[in-house]
């Protein structure tokens, strides 16, 4: 049976700040080669269907941390209603940019973090992705509390 502070905690709406991971330099894909951000599915970048699904989900705020290539990655999310921060640091790992999201205005102050790396723009097939719903009926999303 649930305790009193559970009940509490699912009848509470969270406030929940997503951040979205973009300050990679996506070595895999090659020296000077295209950025797996950056690549389109169906005509649009996969860093723009993530953001869309993020936006979707009913978040105080979506934060995007950016760093390589970071006026590509913000020309490919203009006009959406995202905070952009820039990790100078990008390139000691992605610790920094999980700093860097964290420590945003936005995600510093919310109960709770999503974080969303580039690929899970899939997550938009799980017909309840909603922080509201908190990961029912089958969505892998796992709840973790400060």
């Amino acid at each position: 049976m649930p305790s009193l502070r559970q009940d509490w905690w699912l009848m509470r709406k969270a406030s929940v700040a997503i951040v979205i991971l973009a300050a990679g330099k996506a070595s895999r894909m090659g020296e000077g080669g295209k950025h797996k951000l950056l690549a389109e599915f169906d005509g649009v970048p996969l860093v723009r269907r993530s953001a869309l699904t993020a936006l979707a989900a009913d978040a105080a705020s979506v934060i995007v941390v950016t760093g390589h290539r970071r006026s590509e990655i913000e020309a490919a999310l203009d006009g959406l209603a995202l905070t952009f921060i820039d990790n100078p640091d990008y390139a000691s790992g992605m610790a920094s940019s999980l700093i860097t999201g964290f420590s945003s205005r936005g995600a510093d102050s919310a109960d709770g973090i999503l974080v969303m790396l580039w690929h899970f723009h899939e997550a938009s097939r799980c017909p309840d992705f909603r922080l509201s719903q908190r990961g029912r009926r089958g969505c892998r999303a796992r709840r973790v509390t400060r």
